[in-house]
């Protein structure tokens, strides 16, 4: 029987609970043993979502510790994972993967590691220790291979799961817009808030994440946006947000995967954003509307045009429920998984 601990971070946890608690609860369902690997909680009573992956066996543990405690560690992970009869390890997530580095050789298992971004994808090595890199996109695996081969790549997408869709054929403007990862490239969300200054009628929502943040409050005070500007730490925290927008906008060219953008455009919402390499859902005139300029003529245009917007949510709701569901993505890792 295959036996798989998923090392997961506290990053992506907070980020990514919903969808890897479906991850492992459909493992579960599939037959296959799964162990949970996930950092200790503050304090004693563990967060709302961890309810729902109760039946999931899990070991709590240190993601980083001093080099006097590391053996310690090591040794009581190694024999929780013994005693789980582990087949496998799985990452999510930087630390994560750090520690699985550390653990899988002691115990002559493969490892694998989640990837969810160009950056990532171009970093991966022929010496790491990992088995096989599980890419969230076909683009991404596909650098993964022209770097490592094909033997250590494979395809698993993010996995989202039903959400209600929005209406079609609403001839309203644009009410509301929620910028993604508005931190990652100030340059570009101050180039956006430009282009929304003459956009009266739009509520803004800006995600900072707390590193760059100061450039971006400067833009929203000089734009005199402050009055029509809510920022948010992070939006995975209010997916019902996402889903009841009437525009997502991506600044940022380097920004992750995500399954709250999945989830926007399996609802219907349509999509702004610069060029993202790796994220191939984002068609150009057909799932999304990608922008390599400057953004006043495209803002204008996704609000201004209705059959647009209606034309890229259909598309964005069909190619994102068929490639991007849970389904595909349980069945994904567990063909990435066997084969070793």
């Amino acid at each position: 029987m295959n036996s798989i601990a998923m090392f997961m971070s506290d990053d992506r946890l907070r980020e990514e609970h919903g969808m890897l608690n479906r991850l492992g609860v459909g493992l579960l369902n599939d037959g296959v043993q799964v162990t949970r690997v996930i950092p200790q909680y503050c304090g004693d009573i563990p967060p709302d979502y961890e309810r729902s992956v109760s039946i999931i066996p899990k070991f709590h543990t240190q993601f980083t510790a001093p080099l006097f405690q590391r053996k310690e560690l090591q040794d009581k992970l190694c024999a929780a994972l013994t005693k789980q009869k582990t087949t496998s390890i799985a990452c999510f997530g930087k630390v994560a993967s750090t520690l699985g580095a550390s653990i899988a050789p002691l115990l002559d298992i493969p490892l694998y590691q989640e990837i969810i971004s160009m950056r990532e994808a171009k970093r991966v090595r022929m010496k790491a220790p990992v088995t096989r890199w599980l890419a969230a996109t076909p683009t991404l695996e596909r650098t993964i291979i022209e770097r490592v081969g094909e033997e250590r790549a494979a395809f698993v997408p993010l996995g989202i799961g039903s959400l209600p869709s929005q209406d079609e054929g609403s001839d309203s403007q644009t009410k509301c817009v929620v910028l993604l990862n508005a931190s990652d490239d100030p340059k570009s969300t101050i180039s956006v808030l430009e282009a929304l200054v003459s956009h009266r009628e739009l509520h803004i929502f800006l995600e900072l994440d707390g590193k760059k943040d100061h450039k971006i409050w400067s833009a929203v005070e000089e734009a005199k946006l402050l009055e029509r500007t809510t920022c948010l730490q992070n939006i995975a925290a209010l997916r019902t947000l996402m889903m009841e927008t009437d525009l997502v906008i991506l600044p940022s060219s380097s920004m992750p995967m995500r399954t709250v953008l999945l989830e926007a455009m399996e609802s219907g919402v349509p999509v702004l954003s610069t060029k993202i390499d790796g994220f191939d859902m984002l068609i150009n005139g057909e799932t999304a509307l990608v922008n390599e300029g400057p953004w006043d003529e495209p803002l204008t245009t996704i609000i201004q045009d209705v059959d647009l917007r209606n034309r890229l949510r259909k598309a964005a709701t069909t190619l994102v429920a068929t490639n991007y569901g849970s389904a595909a993505q349980i069945a994904a890792l567990q063909a990435a998984v066997i084969p070793f």
